[in-house]
This record gives structure tokens, sequence and C-alpha cells, in this order.
């Protein structure tokens, strides 16, 4: 089993379970709500290639590996094309997921992550991820649970790709902004710059962009000049990845904000939990 198909009204989206669990494509009539993967071998090869993926245990970069109750976990390299050097966005992308239930417009997935592996996250932990479709859209909802002895570190997230032309403006609310973290330098917060404050409407920059905004405001209208999307979600925080020269950008959902330092904790036994929904506009 490589790549799964759903169908519901308007909607059709593949997902393929034993490729992170990724979506390889999400399409609404026809056209591509989500940048498609161009195969299941591009995304064996490299998953960044999906069209969209999970970051399971949590989003982002753990330079110099974990630090965390006061001890120390070398982390080897998640993906050593996309970084060489960090561990990157947790193990599920990277692992096969099993498939626990499917229909024709929904498929369950879990992975199952025991913390022994050297060089990798070094907590337990269970991942579920529901993909539902229906005739209003595309619907996930991820789920992370520690199920080891001792609390953990845990901000899961979603890392959708959207199709980008020069006319691409997108629309939201947020009350803050992030840079990331970069080596040993804390990421750093404060007000949104003008030129990068999408509350009233904007064209995305020329120049890159990779940052978060915190107090998210759930919703963000996606306008091509000939298409609408909107992308919800219950998460607090909203990446934006926008890199110069692509055909594609991208709208992480996030539970928490990136790197080690950020990451919210999780006591054993509980729970975390993130939304995505797309649909066309």
């Amino acid at each position: 089993m490589t790549e799964l198909e759903l169908s519901a009204g308007e909607y059709e989206a593949g997902v393929a379970p034993a490729l992170g669990g990724a979506l390889t494509f999400l399409r609404q009539s026809g056209r591509d709500l989500l940048r498609p993967a161009a195969s299941l071998d591009a995304i064996r090869e490299d998953p960044r290639s999906a069209a969209s993926f999970v970051c399971v245990p949590y989003f982002g970069r753990l330079y110099g590996g974990l630090d965390f109750a006061g001890r120390h976990w070398d982390m080897a390299p998640t993906v050593p094309a996309c970084d060489p050097k960090s561990a990157l966005h947790g193990e599920g992308w990277i692992s096969p997921w099993t498939l626990e239930d499917e229909s024709h417009a929904s498929v369950t997935l879990r992975l199952v992550h025991d913390g022994q592996a050297e060089g990798r996250f070094p907590f337990a932990y269970v991942a579920e991820q529901r993909i539902v479709l229906s005739e209003k859209g595309l619907s996930i909802v991820l789920t992370v649970t520690n199920a080891g002895d001792h609390p953990m570190p845990a901000a899961p997230a979603l890392h959708p790709y959207f199709p980008r032309t020069p006319a691409t403006r997108l629309t939201f609310s947020a009350k803050g902004f992030w840079t990331p973290p970069q080596g040993n330098a804390p990421g750093q917060a404060g007000p949104i710059p003008q030129a990068l404050d999408f509350s009233n409407g904007g064209v995305l920059p020329e120049t890159p962009l990779d940052h978060s905004y915190s107090g998210f405001g759930g919703t963000v209208l996606i306008e091509t000049g000939t298409s609408r999307t909107t992308l919800s979600s219950d998460a607090p925080f909203l990446h934006v990845y926008a890199p110069k020269g692509e055909g594609f950008f991208c709208l992480e959902p996030l539970t928490g904000l990136p790197g080690a330092r950020e990451l919210p904790i999780l006591a054993k036994g509980d729970t975390a939990r993130i939304q995505l929904n797309i649909a066309a506009a």
C-alpha cells in the first residue's frame, strides 16, 4: 500500500501512510488547493516534496540537540539534505504510519514512537492523525500523547504547501511576530513589521519569509487573482515560509514556537491536539 485516494463532493485528496502519512495532493473540481507532490518517489527521496506533512512531536530545528529537564541529548539530522546538522520537525514526516481506519472519504493513521533509537527524540509518544474530506473541504486532526513515564516537550504542527503566483495575497490577523532562533541565539519576539502585517491583506514579499506570528486569529484567506482558498486552525501560532523564487509557500499552524527552548511541556498521559481545515472559498 503506497497511496490512498479520498473523495467527497468536489474534493479529492491523496494520502501516503508509508511516507510520513503525508498528503500527496488536494484538489477541488480539478484545482490544486495544495502544491501536489511530483510523485511518491519524490516524497521518498525528500519528504519536503509532499503536498503536506505533519510535524510530530515538535516543529522547527533543535540546534545542538535537545536540552530538557537538566539533561542533554544529541540529536542526529532528520533530513540531511534539508539540514545536515540539526534535528528537524520530529519523526512523523520520515516514519511509516499504520492505517487504523479507512473509508472513501477518511483515514485514521497512527504512529508509535518508543524513544529508544539513538539520535532520535528520546521520549515515547503515540501520534494519530484523522484526515477527512467532506463537501466543505479537508479536515486534519493531529494528536500526540505522552506514552512515557515522565514529562516531555511537545508541540505538534502541520506543514501544508500552497501554490504561489506573483499575485498571491494573504489576509489574516495576529498579535505578534517572532523571528526563529539561529544556532545558540534564541528567537526574538516583537511587534509585527508593517511590511509583514497581513491584517488588511497583502501580497507575499519578494524577500524570503520564514517567521512565526503569535495570537493567530484562526483563519487565512489566500487569493491568487483567479481563485480563493481558506485555511483555518485552532492553533495559537502561524508560521509563514515563503522562499524567494519558488512556486510555493507554506502556512503552518503551530501549537508552540519553533526551537527546543520554546516547546510546551506535555505531562505523562496527556495529549496535545491541533486541527487544520482547508477549503475553496
